[in-house]
């Protein structure tokens, strides 16, 4: 009998584009069968949905695209979760191995977890995205990742939660299902995405700091020893750029994102005093020159405030920056001439420019930055579903679950979603 293939469409829905990346799992890696990438000039603010007949069009044809380059149809979709609203949170409890040997039991971790989510309240307008369990503490002392089997006198146990709106769930089902993507198995937040998509795992285990440039927003995750220790959201992005340009110049907003990606640069070190540009203006059938400074000035001004949020997040929650390897920057703002050094300048640690390099292409496709979460999406889909730690539950139907979501939601306890 012939192996079903295992075919997944990542779908990425930005402030400015839809991005799908298909891909085939194998047991030695990832082929990139197929990709689109789907401009989304309105539907989408910020990260939230905010037209959603635009952004499903959008998601139909970007989709449509992917399958063709493709040549194969999918049997599974992962989708980004984005927006400002999203946060983390962190929770702890802590118990009494009470066996005759004390010896840890699948039932006391099962216990544990369910205790840590009953000492929470979450708002009734917000459901967890994720549930990442992190670690097991023995005695106050060892820690570990799997205690079962293991002898102490306390466990206590540590996960971080992601929150995300119940409303920006539901609408991101109903553009798909607009885009008749009925079925979702797997839904992810755009930072944890694109993180699966661009970091080592020597970063991931050593420490470090991911930004994703994005259109409408900047999101930041630190991760350490492969877990996710923060994770937060700054409501703008590149696309603000492109408003400043047409503030500033007085020129149309599809003209000034065309100046923004062929002549934007943060480095003003390196452009001639004498290099002008010929614009038009809003408006009219005028037209005038500035100085390319001029409009590097105004992209530098608008990056060097986006990454002074980036810093004063990372003070607020107290980063030793020399205990972790560095900053990955990734999404369309990172790709602005000069925009890695000017990152390193201003966070004060070093960074590297992310590219998605974990699919094996097939076809001869070479991703970039701007693929980062929809490529994501197809290695966090693969990591996820290889989780030992527990058999898979039966299908309730519905949203289908990866095994990781499964045997989490075993775990927590948690078998409403």
């Amino acid at each position: 009998m012939a192996i079903k293939r295992k075919v997944i469409a990542g779908i990425d829905i930005g402030s400015t584009k839809v991005c799908t990346c298909i891909g085939e799992v194998r047991s030695d890696g990832i082929r990139l069968l197929g990709s689109s990438i789907v401009k989304l000039e309105r539907g989408v603010s910020q990260g939230l949905i905010n037209h959603l007949m635009e952004t499903s069009r959008a998601v139909k044809k970007s989709v449509d695209e992917a399958v063709r380059k493709a040549d194969v149809d999918f049997n599974s979709v992962f989708v980004s979760i984005g927006g400002f609203r999203s946060s983390g949170m962190k929770i702890s409890a802590e118990k009494s191995i009470n066996a005759r040997n004390r010896e840890v039991t699948r039932h006391d971790v099962e216990q544990l977890c369910r205790d840590a989510k009953t000492k929470i309240t979450i708002p009734g307008d917000f459901e967890i995205l994720h549930e990442q369990l992190q670690y097991f503490l023995l005695d106050n002392e060892n820690e570990v990742i799997d205690p079962c089997g293991m002898t102490a006198e306390t466990m206590s146990a540590s996960l971080y939660l992601t929150l995300t709106p119940s409303a920006v769930i539901s609408n991101v089902k109903n553009a798909l299902a607009n885009a008749d993507i009925q079925s979702i198995e797997g839904m992810v937040l755009q930072q944890i995405a694109s993180g699966c998509g661009v970091l080592s795992s020597d970063e991931m285990e050593l420490g470090v700091v991911h930004l994703n440039l994005g259109g409408g927003t900047t999101s930041l995750s630190v991760i350490h020893r492969n877990r996710l220790l923060h994770t937060s959201v700054l409501p703008v992005g590149a696309g603000q750029i492109t408003k400043d340009l047409a503030i500033t110049l007085r020129t149309p907003l599809n003209e000034a994102e065309e100046l923004k990606l062929r002549l934007g640069s943060v480095d003003r070190e390196s452009l001639s005093q004498e290099e002008v540009v010929e614009i038009n203006l809003i408006g009219t059938n005028e037209s005038h020159k500035v100085s390319r400074i001029t409009v590097c000035d105004v992209i530098y001004e608008r990056c060097s405030e986006i990454l002074e949020a980036v810093f004063r997040e990372l003070e607020r929650i107290e980063l030793r920056r020399e205990l972790f390897t560095g900053i990955v920057l990734t999404g369309g703002g990172a790709l602005l001439n000069g925009m890695t050094e000017l990152t390193q300048q201003k966070l004060k640690m070093p960074v590297r420019l992310g590219i998605p390099d974990k699919l094996t292409s097939v076809k001869g496709e070479r991703l970039g930055a701007v693929h980062s979460t929809a490529a994501g999406l197809l290695v966090y889909a693969r990591e996820r579903q290889e989780q030992p730690f527990f058999p898979p539950d039966k299908d309730t139907g519905g949203v289908k679950k990866s095994r990781f979501e499964k045997f989490r939601d075993r775990l927590l306890g948690d078998s409403g979603k």
